[in-house]
């Protein structure tokens, strides 16, 4: 592989975390896992990564959890050849942790270059313009399939929404106003171009994002009772959600004909690199 971009790193981590859980879920034989080193994400971040961030805290949080991802798979193969059921479960819950961290700070990355790229200087649709320029995603000219754009754009304006909430919740939530699960641009997105997509994937995103509304408006009343205690909690599971939401949607992009990243890491044999 000769270059990656954020874009891509993203989708090819989700994939490779996907085929992964498949197949211990499945029982079918795990291929060789390669080592920290050799996995294309730390060649990426080591020699082809965009420089030009490597400041940024995302950076440093985005490797600190590839490695406890490494730490956490490697667990994998000797809790499957010892039986231990409940080890394997708790283990590819920490896998599927570190992965939604993954996407969240590669996801921060990307809406770093869109802003520091000019976002302004783009008027009618700023991020599916850059989207496009910056990490050549296809187009519905591209193929007559479903458009990845789409998702790109929900995903972006997620984040964008989710760096809003937390605004929201200063001064004791005392000026925030969310709107619904509905009528919230993702949810606009989900019950419209996503209603065409996955039907099982986009089922569980639409929950997931219910769930991160519903716990919002709860975090927002528990602030204004000054409930200390209770906002932390429920922020933490807003946090939480929040990531869901990116994973899955990175999830189902995976799936769409123009994102087929799984040929870049089946055709090296035996080989699972991420």
């Amino acid at each position: 592989m000769n270059r990656l971009n954020l874009n891509f790193v993203r989708r090819l981590h989700v994939a490779w975390v996907s085929e992964l859980e498949k197949k211990v879920r499945q029982g079918e034989p795990l291929p060789h896992i390669r080592t920290l080193q050799e996995c294309e994400l730390t060649i990426w971040l080591q020699g082809e990564g965009p420089h030009e961030l490597h400041h940024f805290d995302s950076v440093r949080a985005l490797m600190d959890a590839h490695e406890q991802l490494h730490q956490a798979v490697n667990r994998i193969p000797s809790h499957l050849g010892s039986h231990t059921t409940g080890e394997v479960a708790t283990t590819l819950r920490q896998v599927r942790a570190l992965s939604r961290d993954i996407v969240y700070f590669l996801t921060e990355l990307e809406f770093v270059v869109f802003e520091e790229h000019g976002i302004g200087q783009v008027v009618a649709h700023p991020i599916r313009a850059l989207v496009q320029k910056w990490f050549h995603v296809a187009t519905r000219d591209d193929d007559a399939g479903y458009d990845p754009l789409g998702i790109n754009h929900a995903r972006l304006l997620h984040l964008r929404w989710s760096k809003d909430l937390v605004r929201a919740f200063n001064h004791w939530g005392r000026n925030a106003e969310l709107e619904s699960d509905t009528s919230c641009d993702l949810g606009n997105w989900i019950h419209g171009v996503g209603s065409q997509l996955d039907r099982n994937l986009v089922a569980e995103l639409d929950h997931v994002h219910s769930l991160l509304h519903a716990k919002a408006e709860e975090t927002i009343r528990a602030l204004r009772r000054k409930n200390i205690r209770a906002s932390d909690k429920l922020y933490q599971e807003v946090v939480d959600l929040g990531r869901e939401v990116l994973y899955l949607l990175t999830r189902i992009e995976t799936l769409l004909p123009q994102s087929d990243v799984t040929g870049t890491w089946r055709h090296q044999g035996d080989n699972i690199v991420d």
